[in-house]
């Protein structure tokens, strides 16, 4: 598993390898047992979740909050051991050498930074980590944070415990963590539960009431006198708790994102301080991209003077070429010993094509085989500029995928393959190197079954991606500002109503000021509680919209918002001035599944499930008079390609009758007839079946649907009963992953899953689900990339004028002349539907019209 930030808690891990290592001392003579085990475990979360961002949070001795509430807050715990006291500016003076951003801040607890970051996380979508042995941090999971915690006995094993995980292992959801530790208390922590009241009875009486409130409201239903006499005996004591143990997550912190990025290799500061502490092991346990190998032989002639002329002709004479975008410059390389490069006009790489060179004669040459590192920006610059690129290539960015190496950069792939960061005295080393390492590839590809999809999916893929980045897509900005100006005016109409409705004043995007109205002023039903009081999150304001009108309106307002701050105010202002059309970038292979995804900006997420989301696609429009817009869109691909592959004789006479799938499984799942089908059991059954293709446990699907984990298990379960082939065919996924370690889509597309077979459950489970959706997901990706490159080729052979412009999950956009649109309907849907032999047809809805919502209409 990968994570995008990782939030380290520094005060546990301080303690946890101050008494998991034995004593241990530096050249110097100091103790530094904690300083080595607190590095090594950061090495070790480096190397294996890869985060882009991180930070370490450290508690100060300054009082908090929680001392002013309770003076005994923490009074138990002893003072620091000495020797692990000196430690600490060694810690953090290390940490900060690695590049880990370090957090403290005087009158707030290291959980409360954690949770800060946790609540920014989540609402910035991004996926994180909290590594921590504290397990009041399980309060802070949600759909994308998750607790990292250290496997007991397991040397160096973690488990990542998500929503599902938390309620396996401590018996309760993330929301009702609090509850039960305000019940039961916190020794650790010092704080007092209710007397007599342990884990087993504090989890009894969650699970019987749902939350701390829902207890002592329901005290006459408590059969045990005692208990009940203490629970009202305890009230305040247990509410005080509540507060003490209740992590905040709105803590003021001027930090962003950007501040937390990792750099790219372990820098030389960090090295050099390893060094100094004697931690030799922990080097020579480094990736050899930052430990300090030798160079490799042939460097040592290397030179990046070479003429430019000298290069050229040599590319012609060895038929191959390796470039790569450097920061300099381009560097071009047809020996392993020379290369030019060719500096960068006014650090553009359009500017430097338009520049003109002989060198774009090699690019158009057919017969020249170009090699490089993420070779598609130039590709699309070269189209932008009216040049031409033609002939085989080689990616190493693409190969570095399906060698399962670093991809980030062309250093922390091409070094790691030849040994030692690259010497800085030669910039064009990576154009050399990569000439080097394109004669292997073959081989390498071979050795991990990847050849096949490198060549005939990806490489072909590169020029085609190319050029829907090149050839961009026009919006309206006028019908955007307009749409702009028109949503502010709603949102302040809606913001009036609200405070009206409210009978007071405040500001509707403060989280604690609402709850303030919606709880204590409107006296709403409370559920469940953050740090700083009553949760104010979409799922509470629905729940809350039977009961009054204003969560409704503020539903309506946060969702107004959204699109506006994301998309329409945005969007006009990325276009490029000199064609006036958006240029997002695709991404090839950074998904484990294959799919692509774009950004600057990312118009695979423009949402499509409202009216104001949909309304958005009428503003992509055709390029001129004339034009227009065709989408086609692969109708529940994924569920046929699971009825292919599991071969299940039910769902495959389903899809050759042409039958409603969702109805067929509505009509399973609540025992009536097809006829009798609603349309909210069709939305329940389709997410079921979705959710199956995706590897769902009941509990996910429960929690998607609104019900309890036995009636999610039970929806599965009749899913299964009408299904049985499909039941067969995930099984036989997961068994054939514990005994291979991979699992493989249709085309040949492989996803290791090393965890398949840890003794940890979660961890585990967690693979399971990969062996089940990976092969489904992945074909999906596959088949689409595949109809991209075919049609590409088709439509210019065919003569057609139009082109792609976007590709959308499993959609696709062109743009062409109007009165191409029913021949080119008929190609499109042609080669979409054919892709590849299936035993189930694949059916493609496709449209056309002077906008994208109209053409997808």
């Amino acid at each position: 598993m990968s994570a995008k930030l990782l939030v380290v808690d520094g005060h546990a891990l301080v303690y946890r390898a101050y008494y998991g290592i034995k004593a241990l001392t530096d050249p110097k003579g100091r103790p530094v047992n904690a300083v080595y085990g607190f590095a090594g475990t950061l090495l070790n979360l480096w190397k294996t979740y890869q985060p882009e961002f991180a930070t370490v949070v450290f508690d100060t001795p300054a009082p908090t909050h929680r001392h002013q509430l309770y003076p005994e807050y923490k009074a138990q715990r002893q003072a620091m051991p000495e020797d692990l006291r000196t430690q600490l500016p060694l810690i953090q003076t290390l940490v900060k050498s690695l590049g880990f951003k370090v957090l403290e801040a005087p009158g707030w607890e290291a959980d409360d930074l954690m949770g800060t970051l946790a609540a920014r996380a989540q609402a910035d979508k991004l996926e994180t980590l909290l590594f921590t042995t504290d397990k009041d941090a399980f309060q802070l999971v949600s759909e994308h944070v998750a607790v990292l915690r250290p496997v007991r006995g397991g040397k160096g094993e973690n488990e990542v415990l998500d929503a599902a995980g938390v309620e396996r292992f401590f018996g309760v959801r993330p929301d009702q963590v609090v509850d039960l530790l305000a019940l039961m208390g916190d020794v650790s922590d010092n704080v007092p539960g209710v007397p007599g009241v342990g884990e087993k009875t504090a989890l009894d009486l969650i699970h019987s009431f749902g939350s701390l409130d829902a207890v002592f409201t329901s005290l006459d239903k408590i059969a045990k006198p005692k208990l009940r006499e203490n629970l009202k005996t305890n009230h305040d004591q247990a509410l005080l708790a509540k507060q003490l143990l209740a992590i905040v997550q709105n803590m003021p912190l001027e930090l962003t994102w950007e501040q937390c990025r990792l750099p790219a290799e372990i820098p030389q500061a960090a090295l050099g301080q390893l060094a100094e502490l004697g931690f030799k092991r922990l080097l020579l346990a480094l990736p050899r991209q930052t430990a300090a190998a030798p160079q490799a032989d042939w460097v040592r002639g290397l030179t990046d003077d070479a003429p430019l002329a000298e290069v050229v002709a040599a590319a012609r004479a060895q038929k191959m070429l390796a470039i790569e975008v450097l920061p300099k410059g381009l560097a071009l390389a047809a020996r392993a010993t020379a290369a030019a490069v060719i500096p960068l006009q006014n650090e553009s790489l359009l500017a430097t094509v338009l520049a003109g060179g002989e060198w774009l004669e090699l690019l158009a040459d057919p017969g020249i085989t170009k090699v490089g590192y993420d070779l598609k920006p130039l590709m699309a610059a070269l189209l932008r500029a009216g040049f031409t690129w033609a002939g085989p290539c080689e990616d190493l960015h693409l190969a570095a995928h399906f060698l399962d190496l670093p991809a980030n950069r062309p250093t922390d792939f091409i070094t790691r393959l030849l040994g030692g960061p690259p010497p800085e005295e030669h910039p064009a080393f990576l154009a050399c190197a990569t000439l080097l390492l394109a004669k292997t590839l073959t081989h390498r590809l071979k050795t991990v079954a990847a050849e096949g999809v490198y060549r005939d999916v990806e490489l072909p893929l590169l020029p085609v991606l190319a050029a829907l980045e090149a050839g961009g897509v026009s919006i309206d900005s006028k019908a955007l500002e307009d749409m702009a100006v028109r949503l502010g005016l709603q949102m302040q109409t809606l913001e009036k109503n609200i405070q009206t409705e409210a009978g007071v004043e405040f500001n509707i995007r403060s989280t604690q000021q609402l709850a303030e109205v919606l709880f204590d002023r409107l006296q709403l039903s409370r559920g469940k509680k953050t740090k700083t009081g009553h949760s104010t999150s979409v799922e509470v304001l629905e729940a809350l919209a039977a009961e009054h009108p204003l969560p409704a309106m503020v539903l309506e307002f946060r969702q107004l918002q959204k699109l506006k701050s994301t998309y329409l105010d945005v969007l006009p202002g990325l276009v490029d001035p000199a064609d006036h059309r958006l240029h997002t970038t695709f991404h090839q292979v950074g998904a484990a599944t294959g799919r692509l995804s774009s950004s600057d900006p990312n118009l695979q997420n423009i949402p499509v499930r409202t009216d104001l989301g949909r309304e958005l696609r009428r503003a992509f429009v055709p390029a001129g008079r004339g034009l227009a817009l065709l989408s086609a869109d692969y109708s529940q691909i994924e569920l046929r390609l699971l009825a292919h592959l599991s071969e299940d004789q039910q769902m495959l006479e389903d899809f050759a009758a042409n039958r409603d799938i969702h109805t067929a499984t509505a009509a399973e799942l609540f025992h009536v007839p097809v006829t009798e089908v609603t349309v909210e059991m069709r939305r329940q059954a389709k997410t079921c079946n979705f959710g199956i293709a995706y590897g769902v446990s009941p509990y996910g699907l429960a929690r998607q649907l609104g019900i309890s984990p036995a009636r999610g298990k039970e929806f599965i379960d009749h899913f299964y009963l009408r299904y049985p082939g499909v039941r067969q065919y995930l099984d036989s996924l997961i068994a054939a992953a514990r005994q291979d370690g991979y699992v493989s889509t249709l085309l040949g597309r492989r996803r290791t899953l090393p965890e398949i077979n840890s003794a940890n459950r979660n961890i585990r489970e967690a693979a399971e689900r990969m062996a089940i959706n990976t092969p489904i997901q992945g074909s999906a990706a596959d088949l689409i990339k595949v109809a991209m490159i075919r049609l590409a080729a088709a439509l210019p052979e065919k003569n057609f004028k139009s082109r792609m412009i976007l590709q959308v999950h499993d959609e696709l956009v062109l743009e062409g002349p109007e009165p191409e649109m029913p021949a080119l309907k008929k190609i499109v849907v042609e080669i979409m539907s054919q892709v590849h032999p299936l035993k189930v047809t694949l059916a493609v809805e496709a449209g056309w019209g002077p906008n994208w919502l109209e053409a997808h209409a």
